[in-house]
């Protein structure tokens, strides 16, 4: 045997080196690799269990606020009325009228979580109904992949484009309306509800769809085509930093800023949740949220005019910002300012038909509560 050969099976029995673990019997810790793993899966369901219950009670507790704004709203006006107060009156300003709930829409109010395999396999489903043009069977598996994921503006106009080749107008435009409350800035949501108007007839409302998706999405060609087909301008072309951070370290910093400013407004430290949105408006001024929850930070201290400073700076960003309206309307109703909060009502309830809290303010104003 060579020197080699011996130096090789020296190392080989080393005592110092410690044996692999060999065949499926192996232990890590008293416990064979099958049992790890069956631990490793049943703490993964577990995971995904509570998951589940958490997005239920988020579902919940959403439906629970809006009962309490809505009950608030009308105590406030009983109470009002009981002493004598007469109701602030605006002038009626393009009064719009609620739409009908379309005939063929389910509930879809209570989301129905469902693991991410679940989620994947619906959705595969819906995808190969829409690529064989069953468009019947697309509308029929949509509501099951909303409940799902319902905060999705993918799903909702994947919903909306069914619809529409179903023959299902008024469903698909619910649908592409859901889709624009959850991304004012989603140039797909946008070009579908313009188009869709457009073909109604309703131009003005569609070149305005147009227009706003293309100040919050500039890049989006198509919307600035649909507005030279329309024979309408289209605003400029804005040049404004990304916004959010792209670089691993910059992504990292901007999460814990936010979780600090959401952390302090959660808590009701409004000082310190506006100072550190400050700072983050500061740092990505082109993130349409943070300018929101900035106003929340301020009109919950009483400044009013920098709050509605913030909710138009939202606006600049994004003008189909239904949320942004909603609440330049509250600042401006706090301000006095009626016939302006009124018009920021109608413009959050025309970008969202089904937005109640604006309805309900509106007629609140309007005397009908």
């Amino acid at each position: 045997m060579t020197a080699r050969s011996e130096k090789t099976k020296g190392q080989m029995t080393s005592p110092d080196r410690a044996p692999r673990p060999a065949g499926p019997a192996a232990e890590v810790d008293g416990l064979t690799i099958q049992e790890l793993t069956d631990r490793i899966r049943a703490l993964e369901a577990a995971r995904e269990e509570n998951v589940i219950r958490m997005a239920r009670l988020v579902a919940e507790r959403d439906a629970l606020e809006r009962d309490v704004q809505f009950n608030a709203a009308r105590y406030r006006r009983e109470s009002r009325l009981n002493a004598g107060v007469s109701l602030p009156q605006a002038a009626v300003v393009n009064r719009i009228t609620r739409p009908s709930r379309p005939a063929s829409l389910p509930d879809l109010s209570v989301a129905e979580p469902c693991s991410t395999e679940e989620f994947r396999r619906l959705r595969n489903e819906m995808k190969a109904a829409i690529q064989s043009q069953d468009w019947a069977a697309a509308v029929a598996l949509a509501p099951a992949v909303i409940r799902c994921r319902p905060s999705r503006p993918a799903s909702w106009i994947q919903y909306g484009n069914a619809a529409k080749e179903a023959g299902d107008i008024a469903l698909a435009e619910h649908a592409y309306f859901h889709a624009l409350a959850l991304d004012a800035g989603n140039a797909d949501a946008c070009e579908h509800l313009g188009h869709l108007l457009r073909l109604r007839g309703e131009l003005a409302r569609a070149a305005e769809i147009f227009r706003g998706g293309l100040v919050a999405a500039p890049w989006a060609s198509v919307l600035r085509d649909k507005l030279a087909d329309m024979n309408q301008p289209a605003p400029p072309m804005l040049d404004r930093r990304p916004a959010k951070p792209r670089r691993k370290m910059a992504r990292w910093w901007f999460k814990r800023l936010s979780a600090g400013a959401s952390s302090a407004a959660l808590a009701g430290k409004w000082s310190q949740a506006a100072a550190r949105y400050g700072v983050l408006t500061r740092l990505y001024p082109a993130e349409t949220r943070l300018h929101i929850q900035l106003g929340h930070a301020l009109k919950e201290q009483g400044k009013l005019h920098e709050a509605e400073a913030s909710y138009r700076r939202a606006l600049a960003l994004q003008p189909l910002n239904n949320d942004a309206w909603l609440h330049l309307g509250h600042a401006l109703k706090l301000l006095g300012r009626m016939t302006e909060a009124q018009a920021a009502y109608h413009a959050a309830l025309r970008l969202y038909p089904e937005n109640a809290a604006a309805e309900m303010e509106l007629r609140v104003l309007d005397g009908d509560w």
